[in-house]
Order: structure tokens, then sequence, then C-alpha cells
């Protein structure tokens, strides 16, 4: 398996490196004030006004795979297959590395022990030396029980165990199965991060994760065999019992909702409205991204502060959990990295930022809040899907920093093009901001009276 790169603040970090997530905004301070004072100065705020008063702007580098079963399941991957590679001499550096195939004929060299290449997964915006995610192999030689292990008898079942250990938010683990070549790491990571609808799997998962590197050591187990054993480091952004303590909180939060009984769109408002009102934005840690507290949910639900990705991560589990579904989408906003949100009302989805929607909110405005996708929707144009090359040229710097390949911290198969062709299929963005009496037009006076 290759691993790619996730956004570490959002952060990215994957196993070949797939840009992930970690987002914060060196300008968001600034952004904020802006918001303040022009909500503050104005009443129904036209779109044109706002725009003169400028949109946030996020900065710095603290930024921030569908199956199972729905119909969207093929997204991630589809779009994976569609992204082109990074052009130029990066294209060339970047070429597809093809997992080592083993005989299958029972023609294998018993004594020949397999060695994979050490690849990892991590965010375009990661930070830290790639030696802190270099796998152990030696562990696997000497049979070291002090790390977590787990024997699967299927690809399977060993898919289970990887997603199980990144729940379990396990630092260091070995998966052994046997097989006739090793795993296409690629697909099965794009497996393990597939957007399932469950509140702690899919896209809380994926941006959960700052980064993973791995690698594996197999010998010749008989038949045309070999015992494979994968060795996973992993660099989460939240602890197992910070997860745990948060369930608890979010249990009782979710009851105290009331949703029950409530439309979707009701549901929708309402939680969106308890994250505006119980979250700030952690301005206190945005130029240390040592802190990766900051890029949980625990952060923002816990603690009441922190930083987009924090935002966009509470507000999809408390979506997922109360049946609506959500992504979190991750991009560019104004030159820097950013995470926010798209939202199921209906048959279309509706862009939100609730980062963004703070300060609005103060003063009983949403300018963030279930937007359409027309291009020249104010939304779409200060929000970047598209991985372009500013992203890349990250990539390439971490490369150069820690002496790779641009190949070994991007793979182009393993991202997810919230821009394509493939992603909006299985995700269909309305061209209109939401609207019942329940929409909100840009800048227009919200009251709980328009939640029908």
């Amino acid at each position: 398996m290759k691993f790619r790169k996730l956004t570490a603040a959002l952060i990215c970090a994957a196993m070949t490196l797939t840009p992930m997530s970690s987002y914060a905004y060196a300008d968001e301070t600034a952004a904020e004030e802006t918001a303040d004072r022009s909500a503050a100065g104005t009443v129904g705020i036209s779109e044109n006004s706002d725009a003169e008063a400028g949109v946030p702007v996020s900065g710095g580098q603290d930024m921030a795979a569908d199956q199972a079963g729905i119909s969207q399941d093929s997204a991630d991957t589809a779009e994976s297959a569609d992204r082109s590679q990074p052009s130029g001499a990066a294209a060339d550096e970047s070429a597809d590395v093809t997992p080592e195939a083993v005989p299958a004929d029972g023609t294998a060299d018993e004594d020949e022990v397999l060695i994979g290449e050490t690849r990892y997964w991590v965010s375009p915006w990661y930070e830290g030396d790639l030696s802190e995610l270099t796998p152990d192999l030696s562990g696997i030689q000497a049979q070291d029980t002090s790390v977590p292990s787990v024997t699967a008898s299927t690809e399977e079942e060993a898919l289970a165990a990887f997603k199980q250990m990144l729940m379990d938010r396990e630092e260091a683990f070995y998966i052994t199965y046997v097989s006739a070549e090793a795993i296409d790491l690629d697909d099965f990571i794009n497996s393990a991060y597939a957007h399932t609808g469950e509140p702690t799997e899919g896209d809380y998962l994926r941006f959960s994760i700052q980064g993973t590197g791995y690698s594996y050591r197999g010998s010749y187990a008989g038949g045309g065999k070999y015992a494979i054993t994968y060795s996973f480091t992993v660099i989460p952004y939240s602890t197992s019992a910070q997860e745990s303590a948060l369930t608890t909180e979010l249990t009782s939060v979710m009851a105290g909702l009331n949703l029950e009984g409530k439309s979707d769109y009701q549901k929708v408002k309402l939680i969106y409205d308890y994250i505006l009102e119980h979250v700030t934005y952690d301005h206190d840690h945005l130029n240390d991204s040592s802190y990766l507290t900051q890029f949980t949910a625990y952060a923002a639900l816990i603690n009441g502060t922190a930083v987009c990705q924090g935002y966009a991560l509470l507000l999809y589990r408390m979506l997922l959990t109360a049946g609506i579904d959500c992504r979190i989408i991750s991009g560019i906003a104004n030159g820097g990295g950013h995470a926010w949100n798209i939202i199921k009302l209906g048959d279309y989805y509706y862009n939100a930022d609730a980062t963004w929607d703070v300060s609005p909110h103060k003063y009983g405005y949403y300018y963030y809040f279930l937007k359409g996708d027309a291009s020249d929707n104010t939304f779409v144009t200060s929000h970047d899907r598209a991985l372009n090359d500013a992203v890349l040229s990250y990539y390439q710097q971490i490369a150069d920093a820690n002496g790779v390949n641009i190949s070994d911290v991007y793979n182009a198969g393993t991202d997810i093009d919230y821009s394509g062709e493939a992603f909006y299929t299985s995700y269909p963005m309305a061209s209109a901001d939401y609207d019942p009496s329940h929409t909100h037009s840009w800048g227009e006076y919200v009251s709980d009276d328009n939640a029908t």
C-alpha cells in the first residue's frame, strides 16, 4: 500500500501521502475581526457589501474513499483514478510504484525475504520529520509483543483490523496476512477511509490522523504464499482517552438538542447553531503546530475552542449522529488551507463553513450556511476545492526537506478530487442557496422562526 498525506492541521497526512486534514488559518483572526466589524455595523448585509468588507482569509500552514454499500461509495476511488499526476519534473518523480509481486506458482524461493519500501501518507501541510513516521521492521523480526498485532485470514479482516487500530488511536501496530503478493495499500487505505455514514468512520477518521508511515516484511509460508507482516506508524490528532470523553459528552449534548420529531433542516440548524454558540476559534495555538488537539472535535466540544478542522469534524460527527449525511471538504480558502462541510438536504448537498460563521452569528447572520455551489456564489469564490499547484508545491517541499521523492509523500491515486466529476456525481451540489422559508440568503437576518 502506498501512503498519502493527510492535512496536518488540516496538516494533511496519507500513507503514500495523500492530502488530508489539518487546517488552521493565520489570517482567520483578521477575517473574524472583519466579519465582526461588517456584521456589527450593518443590518441586512448584501452579498456585494460582504465582498467589499472582505471574506475571511486563511493563512499559515495548518490547513486543514468511498466504499461500503452506499450508492455514493465509488466516488473517492473514481476521483482518485481521475486525478492527474503533477506536471513537469514532479510528474516524473511521482510515478506510481507497484507493490512487489510474489510468485503464486509455488516456484518462489523458500529462503526469500520480502522487504517493502517505506512510504508515507501525510498532508501537504505536514511539518514534521518523516522519520517520526518511519515504521520499525526490526520489531517484526524480534517478534516484539509490546506492539499491538493482528493476524488476518483475509484481506477484509486485515482492513477491518487496520480501521480498528486507527479508531483506537494506536500509534504503532502490525497486521500479518498470508498471501501470494503484497496488498495494494493505496486501495487498502482508500477503503479504510471510505465514507460509510458512520459518525466515527469515513471523513472523521481520515481527518483525525495526521500521518501514517508503513512498510512490510514477509517470509515464505509455502504453497507459493508469504506470511507478510505490515508495520504501521501513526500520528493521530487525538488520543483514545480524548475520543472516549468526547463520545460521552456528545451523547449528552445530542440528547439536550431534543432532535426527535424535527425536520432535517431543523436538525441541521440546531446543530450548526450549537457549534457557533459553544466553540470559539483557537487563536492561542494558531502558530503552534505541535499542539495537535486544536485540530480535533474533542477540542471543539470539550475545550470549546479549535481551528477549522475541529469545527468541520464536530459538525460532521454531530450531523451523521442525527442521520444527516455530510462530508468534510479540504481545499484552499483565500490562499491558505481550509476545511469546511457539505450537508445533504433533500436531493442535494449545500456548502457550510461553521468556522467563518462564528462572528456573523453573533449579530444574527449566517454568511456561510447552506450555500449553493454556483460559480458566482460568494461561498464558491472564496473556497477552492481543487488540489492545485500550490498544494503540490507543498508536497515537493516536504519531499525536498526529507530527501525523498515527491512520489513518497504524494500519490495521485489516493487523493480525493473534491472538485472532480466523479465526486460531484456522487455528491450533487445545489446551485442555489437552500430555500424554504428555511432558506437564508446571503446576509439575511436569521431567526428561530425560520426553522420550519
